[in-house]
């Protein structure tokens, strides 16, 4: 056998590379070969006097080619015959460090007994190799040791990690799980795209149990299913809601049946889904009575509504194949989920484009059924309408959906002198009276007309605030479109001929719904897009344009134009600003610069590069533009349950808030004065919202609402800018949202951390801490005696300085109790009084912390277009009030008494016109969180009647306190209502009607319902 030749050495502990003796210059490949007794083809030696690395693996080799030497000499001269060459990468081990080394160019040598590492090549290359009596250590280029090798019987052995052999091959299973589960074809590709992947063959990963628990996707549904070939074969059916908002007929749900063969549908609506089974047989004897033909099969999802014992028995005795859906495979009834899908998207349109009011959504589907079945579907040649009856459709009667319609007033049912047509929305169309369904809002009731006058083209608007939110139990009845489903006894006329517009009689369709009016809704985000006129007090808050009031200079002192503000005192801080404004702009990626567009209006810029939004025209720079804050009472809620739950309030700003907002119109902006790059006539294309954008707040709320809802907290039904989030050990955090800063009542310090770091992700945030200012109010916190304060000292002196009031005589009373200020002859003032800025700031007061002054804010706002002296004289002497209590406060305690209301009446206080004043306080754990003082709508004949509508006003404010409080602490009684009048709370308590009580408005009695029901007690 060949014995391996040793290199003796001279010195012990120095490079071969400059060994003294290393004089032999090898030309050819040359080789020592090792004895087969001592080692494996597993293992790898360094050998000095090989001249070139030597495996004896074929499948170690990667990048195999032919060898750039057909054989080599081994140091018994014999000759061994090398097959190809490629790479191989190996494990190693140096420093308690494992490396992975790339060698190049090995020669493959069948039969060779061992693998050689050669000390040559691996100098060659720019290696250093070390050897001493210990073993070898081998440096790479840069100097770092990257393998040793281990002196053993007089050779030295590599040294490889403990958990394999020394190559990397590996099978294509292990690389699979190496890489992750990564698929056969993914591992195929990889392997060629990077170095060290080497495994026998190609992948072929199968079974893989892993892959199935983490990776299996559900079988793929086929793209075409099969058709019926004739009506009523395959009936789809499925049932949609609860919808938000109640119908006019106290529906929820729709329910819609689709023949397959015809795509003709049929929708019904009802209250609840045990409705199902008689819809169904009413339907089923509709059209199996009109086709002559037997329903084969039905196919619906696996709700309840369709798998009672009574429906499954009636489909067995009539003979109907029942098809249901596997569970979570709605796919499986795509037909009908699709179709449902189609009305409610195109009812929505119908609604959205006329802005009628939520509650006709019935009506809406209703008329998108109706025109479903007279336009073409996918997969059909014809309408629905005409496979179903075998005649074309005339559409010539169609109107656009809430055009106004003045219905004609039979003679029998008017007067000599009374109006001959009445004006309501058209809302559908009716097949079983033929003619068309009107909505009128004043009495909330639809009618079936023929005799119309249909105008399209004038605009008309319903308004949304009487949509009724669903209840818990409906008891409102109605006998239209809920009863009847929407192509029932279908007979298509010629509607045009029969639609009669003179002066003759024709037989009149009496009312078929008498609705009572709805509780009022809570507020909600606006989707209108016209402008909105604020009613005249009905909240204070509608006459302040901004409530955020903190200490600093006046407006007056503050420069109006650039040029002002860079030559005044200030300039240099002026100029910082604004380059950090500019920063702020193009960090944000608000902007670019852009060649202007030919025919677009350019929105200019203010100097603070604030847009000049009134330059936007309405359709084209803008759309919706409404943006909720949270309400004052809310606030005051939270600081309540704040100090009962001891929740610890902490402030987070957004910087350049509305900046973040993405716009959805193109708008253009001129380049700012001072601040233009590049050329002049460029003009920026703002890709975000920017201050002075009409819809500016609205684009800033859509973005934080998603952010929030993106973390899991749930939006207040009851406020918009109200989030809520459970945690775990009923760990709460409540986000309250006023424009662009977060108010973040927690329990939890690991939730508020997260909140923070996920805001910071999206916004730039600033962490305040312990909430000291907030909308104007300075907020004290004493965690140790756990109560909160709230006051307005700063406010008030500031007031008192704008009106030169700082150093007047305090009085302890609001208005002088003996002056009618009602009823006052006297000249109007001047211009130079500013009454009107000056009650605009006391309302401010009125409805954040001085319920004090209620009352005498709204006396005096009354006359902001007709004030006299005396006006003027009681304002100051309000202004005179607030000097001698600005250090009042509200504090904020618990005593865990609930929600509790109290209301009055001032009869006939009002001396120019005798109406009187209503007010209520409403107190949560004896904490005042909301109040009011306002003139009664009409006259009240007695003190009885006064008290009880002011009743009414507490009850309607009481309602939506107990349901937010609800919603936030999940406890919810029945709210007491303290009142002084016996005689009123016995109406309110028993529905007498006589005749001092018969006139009263019946917006008022929906006190009684409330008491009834247990929600308001009195």
């Amino acid at each position: 056998m060949l014995q391996p030749i040793r290199k003796q050495l001279r010195q012990n502990g120095h490079y071969m590379s400059k060994c003294p003796n290393n004089n032999n210059k090898n030309e050819g490949g040359f080789s020592a070969v090792f004895s087969t007794e001592q080692f494996t083809t597993s293992d790898w030696y360094i050998d000095s006097g090989a001249s070139i690395h030597l495996t004896a693996n074929k499948e170690w080799l990667k990048n195999v080619s032919k060898p750039y030497l057909s054989d080599i000499v081994a140091a018994n001269q014999s000759r061994l015959v090398v097959e190809c060459s490629g790479d191989v990468e190996i494990e190693t081990v140096a420093a308690d460090l494992q490396y992975r080394v790339l060698l190049k160019n090995v020669q493959y040598v069948p039969g060779l007994t061992t693998n050689l590492l050669s000390v040559s090549q691996l100098i060659s290359n720019g290696n250093q190799v070390c050897f001493d009596n210990n073993g070898c250590e081998v440096y790479n280029p840069k100097g770092i040791l990257v393998a040793t090798a281990s002196l053993n019987n007089n050779v030295y052995k590599l040294n490889v990690p403990n958990n394999g052999a020394g190559c990397l091959l590996a099978s294509s299973n292990v690389w699979h799980r190496r890489l992750g589960h990564i698929n056969n074809s993914y591992l195929n590709k990889t392997s060629k795209l990077v170095e060290g992947l080497v495994y026998k063959g190609r992948a072929n990963v199968s079974n893989c149990q892993v892959c199935c628990q983490g990776k299996q996707t559900r079988t793929s549904f086929p793209n075409k299913g099969s058709r019926a070939n004739g009506v009523l074969q395959v009936i789809h059916s499925d049932i949609c809601g609860p919808m938000e908002t109640v119908s006019l007929g106290g529906a929820r749900y729709f329910l819609t049946f689709i023949d397959d063969y015809s795509r003709m549908c049929f929708v019904y609506f009802v209250k609840t889904k045990d409705e199902t089974f008689e819809k169904f047989k009413n339907f089923k004897t509709l059209v199996e009575n009109q086709q002559n033909v037997t329903i084969k099969v039905l196919r619906t999802d696996n709700g309840g509504e369709y798998c009672g014992k009574d429906f499954q028995a009636y489909l067995k005795d009539a003979g109907i194949i029942h098809q249901r859906t596997n569970s979570h495979t709605p796919e499986q009834n795509g037909l009908a989920e699709r179709f449902n899908r189609t009305l409610v998207e195109k009812a929505k349109c119908l609604m959205f484009d006329e802005n009628v009011s939520k509650s006709l959504w019935a009506e809406a589907c209703n008329t998108a059924c109706y025109l479903k079945n007279r336009s073409i579907s996918a997969g059909i040649s014809k309408t629905p309408y005409e496979i179903w009856t075998g005649k074309k459709p005339n559409v010539s009667h169609l109107r656009v959906y809430g055009s106004v319609v003045m219905v004609h007033v039979p003679r029998a049912n008017r007067r000599k002198w009374d109006h001959k047509s009445v004006k309501h929305i058209l809302v559908g169309y009716d097949d079983s009276i033929k003619g068309y369904r009107c909505y009128n809002p004043v009495t909330r009731k639809v009618t079936t007309s023929r005799d119309v006058m249909i105008m399209e083209n004038i605009d008309t608007t319903l308004s949304t605030n009487n949509d009724t939110e669903v209840p818990d139990s409906v008891g409102v009845e109605d006998e239209h479109i809920e009863d009847s489903c929407a192509d029932e006894s279908i007979s298509e006329g010629d509607l045009k001929d029969t639609v009669d517009f003179t002066d003759t009689d024709s037989e009149y369709v009496p009312d078929t719904v008498v609705e009572q009016e709805p509780p009022i809704a809570v507020q909600l985000p606006r989707r209108t897009e016209r402008p909105h006129q604020p009613k005249v007090w009905d909240d204070y808050v509608t006459y302040l344009g901004g409530s955020n009031v903190v200490e600093g200079p006046s407006n007056a002192d503050l420069p109006k134009t650039v040029t002002e503000a860079l030559s005044g005192q200030d300039g240099c801080k002026w100029k910082q600003a604004m380059l950090d404004e500019i920063h702020s702009f193009e960090e944000n990626g608000t902007w670019e610069l852009v060649d202007p567009p030919e025919n677009a209006t350019i929105v200019e810029n203010k100097a603070r590069l604030v847009a000049k939004g009134y330059s936007q025209k309405e359709g084209v720079d803008y759309n919706e533009t409404f943006a909720p804050v949270v309400r004052h009472s809310t606030l005051r809620i939270l600081l309540s349950l704040g100090v009962q739950l001891q929740l610890r309030i902490t402030h987070l700003d957004v910087s350049t808030a509305f900046l973040n907002g993405i716009l959805r119109e193109n708008v253009y902006m001129k380049q700012p004065e001072g601040f233009v790059k590049h050329c002049r006539n460029k003009v920026y294309k703002l890709n975000k919202a920017v201050y002075g954008l009409k819809q500016a707040s609205r684009a800033w709320y859509e973005k934080v609402h998603a952010v929030l809802l993106n973390i899991h907290y749930k939006n207040s039904k009851f406020e918009p800018c109200l989030y809520i989030k459970r945690g775990e050990n009923n760990l709460l955090t409540i986000i309250a949202l006023y424009v662009d800063d977060f108010f973040v009542f927690c329990n939890d310090s690991v939730e508020l951390q997260f909140l923070e770091s996920h805001l910071k992700t999206h916004f730039k945030i600033k962490n305040l801490g312990d909430v000291k200012q907030c909308l104007g109010l300075r907020v004290t916190q004493n965690h140790n005696e756990n109560f909160i304060a709230i006051d307005q000292e700063n406010y008030i002196n500031e007031i008192l300085k704008r009106f030169g009031m700082l150093d007047c005589k305090a009085v302890y009373t609001p208005l002088e109790s003996n002056i009618g200020i009602s009823n006052v002859d006297g000249e109007f003032c001047d211009e130079k009084f500013p009454y009107k800025e000056l009650i605009g700031s006391l309302m401010y007061l009125a409805v954040m912390t001085r319920p004090d002054i209620s009352y005498a804010v709204s006396v005096l706002s009354q006359y902001n277009t007709c004030y006299t002296k005396v006006h003027w004289q009681c304002a100051k002497r309000l202004l005179r009030y607030l000097k001698g209590t600005k250090h009042f406060s509200m504090k904020f305690i618990d005593n865990q008494s609930g929600l509790v209301g109290f209301a009055d009446a001032d009869w006939g206080s009002d001396k120019h016109n005798r109406k009187s004043y209503t007010g209520y306080v409403f107190k949560l754990n004896g904490n005042c969180i909301s109040w009011r003082s306002c003139k009664q709508r009409s006259v009240a004949l007695s003190t009885t009647e006064a008290e009880y509508m002011a009743l009414s006003e507490a009850a309607k404010e009481a309602m939506y306190l107990n349901k937010l409080v609800f919603e936030l602490t999940g406890k919810s009684d029945c709210v007491v209502i303290h009142n002084d009048n016996q005689s009123a709370q016995k109406l309110a308590n028993n529905p007498v009607f006589h005749e001092r009580s018969k006139h009263i408005d019946i917006r008022y009695h929906f006190l009684r319902d409330a008491v009834a029901n247990n929600e308001i007690d009195i």
